[in-house]
C-alpha cells in the first residue's frame, strides 16, 4: 500500500520539478574566486586545463556533487570546476550582470577588503584581468573612500579594493591599442612566471595562456589554444616576424599529415620571442644565439594585428554557436572545424560575455 501510494506522489513531484526547471534550460554563472581552475574531470586530482578569471561567464552543462560541468565562451573551453567558486545567475540576472558598470584589476595582485583600509579583513583576493562590478552613488558617480574603490563581488558582497588597483573596465577596454610596442610591453610584464599547465594569469602560465592573456590585456580576445590560435591571422614568413607576430612550434607535416602545432610564442621583432616554457622567458630562432630554443622546431608564424593595431584580414570572427553567442552573427556554415567554434579573434569590446 505504501509503495501504491508514494509513487503517484513522487511522480508528481518530478513532474513539478520538471516544469519548474526544464531540462532545455540554460544556466549560467559567474566565477567568483580570484582565479578559478577548471579541471578535465570533476576531480581536484585531474589534469587543470584552464583558468577562469573572476567576472568570467561560464553556462552550466553538467553536475555530479559539488562540481560543475561548464562552457566557457570567448575563449570557448569546456571543463569541471566547483561550485562555491561559480555564482548561478537566471538570464534576467545575468543580462543585469554584463551590462553592469564593472572595473578591472590592473595590478599583478590585490585584494578586496570589508573596510576601506589594507588592514581591514581580507574577503577576496583579486589578480591581474578580474572584473568587479561598481558601486554607483547617488550623484551617479562611482563610490571611493579614502583611496578605496566600493566594489561588488559576482556572489553580492560589498567590500573595497585600492584604487590604483581598478580601473573602469569600459574606458579601459576602448584605451586599448594591440599595436606592436604595446603587445611587446605587455608581453615583457610577464617574464619570470612559472609554466603552469593550463595556466593564463600570473599564478602560472602554459605557452597558449601568455598568448591569450597578453592579447587580452591589449584588447584582442584569441581562442585558448595553441592549435586554435593558429587559425587567426595571416601567415607571415620566419624571417620577416615583427613584434606582437605568433611562432608556431612542433612537429612538421610529412605530406600527409599536416603540421602538429603543440606550442606557441610571441615575438619581439627579428629571432627573439617569449614563451612559456619551464618559466616565461626570452629565447632565439637563431642556432647560433646562447639562447636558441632547440626543444621543437618553428612551423610558420602568424600575424594576428598590423602595423597600425587593427586585426588582420581572417582575424575577425570568433563565435560559438550556443547560447548568447547564437544571439550575435553566428553563422554555422562558417565553422572551419564541425563542432560549431570559429577559431578567429574580435576586439574585446565587441564580445557579447563582457558587455
Amino acid at each position: 500500500m505504501k509503495k501504491r501510494f508514494l509513487l503517484p506522489v513522487l511522480t508528481g513531484i518530478l513532474l513539478s520539478l520538471l516544469a519548474v526547471f526544464p531540462a532545455s534550460a540554460q544556466r549560467w554563472a559567474v566565477v567568483n574566486f580570484s582565479t578559478a581552475y577548471l579541471r578535465s574531470a570533476p576531480d581536484y586530482e585531474s589534469a587543470l586545463e584552464t583558468q577562469a578569471l573572476m567576472g568570467t561567464v561560464v553556462e552550466i552543462i553538467g553536475e555530479q556533487g559539488y562540481w560543475r560541468q561548464v562552457v566557457q565562451h570567448d575563449p570557448s573551453y569546456v571543463a569541471w570546476a566547483t561550485d562555491l567558486g561559480l555564482v548561478e545567475m537566471l538570464p534576467e540576472e545575468l543580462d543585469e550582470y554584463v551590462a553592469a558598470p564593472k572595473y578591472i584589476c590592473t595590478s599583478s595582485l590585490s585584494h578586496v577588503y570589508n573596510r576601506p583600509s589594507a588592514r581591514s579583513e581580507i574577503l577576496s583576493e583579486l589578480v591581474l584581468g578580474d572584473l568587479l562590478r561598481m558601486v554607483i552613488g547617488e550623484k551617479g558617480r562611482a563610490v571611493r573612500n579614502m583611496g578605496f574603490c566600493q566594489v561588488v563581488l559576482p556572489d553580492g558582497r560589498v567590500g573595497y579594493t585600492p584604487a590604483r588597483d581598478l580601473d573602469p573596465f569600459d574606458e579601459w577596454t576602448l584605451s586599448r591599442k594591440a599595436s606592436q610596442a604595446n603587445l611587446e610591453k605587455t608581453v615583457r610584464q610577464f617574464l619570470g612566471i612559472p609554466y603552469l599547465w593550463g595556466g593564463v594569469s600570473v599564478k602560472g602560465m602554459d605557452c597558449s595562456g601568455l598568448v591569450w592573456m597578453t592579447y587580452f590585456l591589449n584588447g584582442i580576445l584569441l581562442p585558448r589554444n595553441a592549435s586554435q590560435q593558429a587559425k587567426c591571422g595571416v601567415e607571415v614568413p620566419l624571417n620577416k616576424l615583427k613584434a606582437g607576430d605568433l611562432i608556431f612550434f612542433g612537429k612538421p607535416g610529412n605530406g600527409v599529415e599536416p603540421d602538429r602545432v603543440t606550442h606557441v610564442g610571441i615575438s619581439l621583432g627579428g629571432k627573439e620571442f617569449i614563451h612559456s616554457s619551464h618559466i616565461v622567458r626570452i629565447c632565439s630562432l637563431n642556432p647560433m644565439d646562447r639562447n636558441y630554443y632547440s626543444n621543437k622546431p618553428a612551423l610558420f608564424a602568424i600575424r594576428i594585428i598590423d602595423r597600425a593595431g587593427v586585426l588582420t584580414e581572417n582575424a575577425d570572427a570568433y563565435f560559438t554557436r550556443t547560447g548568447r553567442g547564437a544571439r550575435y552573427g553566428y553563422d554555422e556554415r562558417l565553422s572551419t572545424d564541425g563542432t560549431g567554434t570559429i577559431y578567429h579573434a574580435i576586439p574585446l569590446k565587441d564580445s557579447p560575455w563582457y558587455f
